[in-house]
């Protein structure tokens, strides 16, 4: 005789075993990224996700100004203003110290460049350095060739006799090799 409550306990844990391999929602596991295409795509959702996140926090501090006074205004006016000072100078430290770890190797005299370059141009609108534009920049500089100081030469018909120089005991002109090649 065939029990049929064992048959149903075994249905109940064959769709028990099915249920735990199917991800929740019935939708299928997320792909790994793999590539560089994968990568641009991600830069370019977070890109996108951050800019959105930007607006909706522009949207909540107007409407929380809305609401304020005027001397609580002014307060976060200033507030404001500290604090796009400061990460302008944090931007500035961040961009030189990236555009330095860029070119390490690749472009010499790097803090020369930096005293002429202004890192300010690297920084994006949210105070963080623009990777792709220091990347560029370093590649165009060490594409470019390295300029060498011409050397010093001499006016034809002088020349310099070699050796040590000796002073003239005898007070004559005799050994002094700056009047004899005139």
């Amino acid at each position: 005789m065939s029990n049929p409550q064992g048959d149903e306990s075994e249905s109940k844990q064959e769709n028990t075993s099915q249920e735990q391999n199917e991800p929740a929602g019935n939708e299928p596991p997320p792909e790994k990224p793999s590539g560089a295409d994968d990568v641009a795509a991600i830069r370019k959702q977070l890109l996108k996700e951050r800019a959105e996140k930007r607006a909706l926090e522009s949207k909540l501090s107007e409407h929380e100004r809305a609401a304020m006074s005027d001397q609580e205004k002014a307060v976060a006016a200033a507030r404001d203003e500290g604090r796009a000072q400061a990460l302008q100078t944090a931007g500035k430290r961040l961009a030189a110290a990236e555009f330095r770890a860029a070119a390490a190797g690749k472009v010499p005299n790097i803090d020369a460049i930096l005293e002429v370059i202004d890192p300010a141009k690297f920084i994006s609108d949210d105070g963080e350095p623009n990777l792709e534009a220091i990347n560029v920049m370093v590649t165009k500089l060490a594409a470019a060739p390295e300029k060498k100081e011409p050397e010093a030469k001499l006016p034809a018909g002088i020349a310099f006799p070699g050796g040590v120089r000796e002073r003239s005991t005898n007070g004559s002109a005799d050994t002094d090799w700056m009047r004899l090649g005139r």
